[in-house]
């Protein structure tokens, strides 16, 4: 089957349920995780089949549309995947004493990313780390983004910070590296680069960088000139 068919079409598809179940919680819970073990595992078809069907049995669940937003992300569903998590936000203010929800505004901003929304990506990461400080996602994401706006100094000295905090975090170590390459400073890129590589060699594979991981363009164009510029 198609998974972008699919997907499209099961969100808004009308209930084949006829009537609702009850879940209980340790119900409801296993239901999630048997998903999210889907999402993980890469079957993505599976996961959106199964959120989709908890979304019909406990509709004011918010896990659930976090969840299946990030599956449609995984699919290329951008604008499907932030309608989801802007749903799982509306459900969590509801709750007694809580507002908006850091990482609804993290993940609106990773899905933004996907539509080259940068300066929304900006303003929601931005938001994210308002709301949470120590919420370590949307600070890469922030930097990430800044590194395509042009910020570069910014974006590079989030990024040492990130190597200073956590030395075996390869993707700290790749980001400060090409960052150290843009500067003009190969000494300290290769030092970094290798580290990073030895730590995980996905580094070296530019598509996997590209879609999965997830730089954006102008760190996966320097990376790609990098890695030419050792190559020779």
């Amino acid at each position: 089957q198609n998974l972008f068919i699919l997907s499209s079409t099961a969100i808004n598809a009308p209930s084949v349920i006829s009537k609702r179940q009850q879940l209980s919680e340790e119900e409801l819970m296993t239901s999630i995780n048997k998903g999210n073990s889907y999402l993980m595992n890469g079957q993505f078809e599976s996961a959106l089949m199964e959120f989709n069907r908890l979304a019909e049995l406990s509709p004011n669940t918010g896990d659930i549309y976090i969840s299946r937003g990030i599956v449609l992300e995984k699919l290329l569903l951008w604008n499907e995947a932030i309608d989801d998590y802007k749903r799982a936000n509306q459900i969590y203010r509801r709750r007694p004493f809580s507002g908006d929800d850091p990482i609804v505004f993290s993940n609106i901003a990773n899905a933004e990313t996907g539509l080259l929304q940068w300066d929304n990506a900006l303003r929601d990461f931005s938001y994210a780390i308002k709301l949470k400080p120590d919420f370590i996602a949307p600070q890469i994401g922030r930097a990430l983004v800044q590194y395509q706006l042009g910020q570069y100094n910014t974006a590079g000295e989030y990024f040492e910070s990130l190597v200073d905090q956590y030395p075996e975090f390869p993707d700290g170590l790749a980001l400060y590296a090409i960052y150290c390459f843009h500067n003009g400073d190969m000494k300290e890129a290769n030092y970094h680069w290798t580290i990073a590589t030895k730590l995980d060699s996905r580094y070296l594979d530019v598509e996997w960088v590209r879609d999965i991981r997830r730089w954006p363009p102008a760190l996966v164009t320097d990376l790609a000139l990098y890695l030419k510029e050792v190559s020779k």
